[in-house]
């Protein structure tokens, strides 16, 4: 295990309607979700979740 990894908190979010449930992360005051996890906060299809990240990406690099 990585000091990174010690230092996370696993957290539970629940949308108000109960219809979302996503396990999260968070370490060093950010918050870490998976594509997956994303893509359900949001209610979209986790391609279009990638898309943007690697736009993302493409634009910091």
């Amino acid at each position: 295990m990585t000091d990174f990894d010690k230092q996370m908190e696993m957290v539970l979010y629940h949308s108000d309607e109960g219809d979302v449930s996503v396990d999260a992360y968070i370490a060093d005051e950010s918050i870490w979700v998976s594509q997956k996890g994303m893509s359900e906060i949001f209610g979209v299809d986790k391609s279009r979740i990638s898309r943007h990240l690697k736009k993302y990406l493409k634009q910091v690099n």
